[in-house]
């Protein structure tokens, strides 16, 4: 059986006054988890809004608690290297 679990989180960029600027501050996410090959990340909405932005990461494995973990990787790193707020994430099973 295979599982996939999507993460989704919602940030907010205080003081992010362009979109120039919101590129730089979020760059690194794709960076960093982008070239994973057990993780797929985009940023899906709020595209035209300054200091918002919704990224997604998925990942796919036959063992569940795999994806747990890495999914709470990009969570805690993007809590402590992300230049942004997290107002909210979920991780639901598809």
């Amino acid at each position: 059986m295979v599982f996939i679990g999507e993460l989704n989180i919602d940030f907010h960029l205080y003081g992010c006054t362009s979109l120039k600027e919101k590129r730089r501050r979020l760059s690194g996410l794709k960076d960093r988890f982008g070239t994973t090959t057990n993780i797929a990340t985009c940023e899906h909405s709020q595209h035209d809004l300054h200091d918002s932005a919704v990224w997604t990461f998925v990942a796919i494995s036959t063992d569940k608690s795999i994806i747990e973990s890495l999914l709470n990787k990009v969570t805690d790193h993007c809590r402590q290297n992300v230049d942004a707020t997290i107002i909210d994430h979920k991780l639901q099973w598809l």
